[in-house]
């Protein structure tokens, strides 16, 4: 009876162990899962931060460099001349930072402006700017009598 006794303990303590150890694996992997997913999120944090990091570094440094300027609704002989004035009326804005570039005054300082090429006179209105280290402008030139 004794001996029954022991071994239905014994018993007892290993289907007990062997239901923990179950019950235990499967949460312990649940857990290992769970850090996996973390770590891979981590992981793609810090390489977004990194990236931002970098762009925004570059951002920074950016300079103009350029303007790139479409004119619409004018020859192309007076296109060149137009072209040619309005870079020369830019140039000055060129090596400062793109950052520091408000558009809003590079929109004022272009509208209205009135210019003559080949005795023709236009008044230019801006249509778009876009700025970065090439900076794009598109603007239309409307042909003007002039007193």
């Amino acid at each position: 009876m004794k001996g029954r006794l022991a071994a239905a303990f014994v018993l007892g303590i290993i289907v007990g162990s062997a239901l923990t150890t179950m019950i235990t694996a499967h949460r312990v992997e649940e857990l290992w899962r769970q850090r996996q997913e973390l770590m891979f999120t981590v992981a793609d944090q810090q390489s977004r931060i990194r990236l931002l990091t970098e762009s925004l570094a570059e951002e920074q440094d950016s300079v103009i460099e350029r303007f790139v300027i479409t004119i619409e609704g004018v020859d192309e002989v007076d296109q060149i001349q137009l072209n040619q004035r309005l870079r020369d009326l830019l140039a000055p804005l060129v090596g400062r930072p793109a950052l520091s570039l408000d558009g809003a005054l590079l929109y004022r300082l272009l509208d209205g402006q009135i210019m003559e090429v080949n005795r023709k006179w236009y008044q230019i209105t801006p249509k778009l700017i876009v700025i970065s280290s090439a900076v794009d402008v598109m603007v239309a030139a409307k042909q003007i009598t002039r007193n």
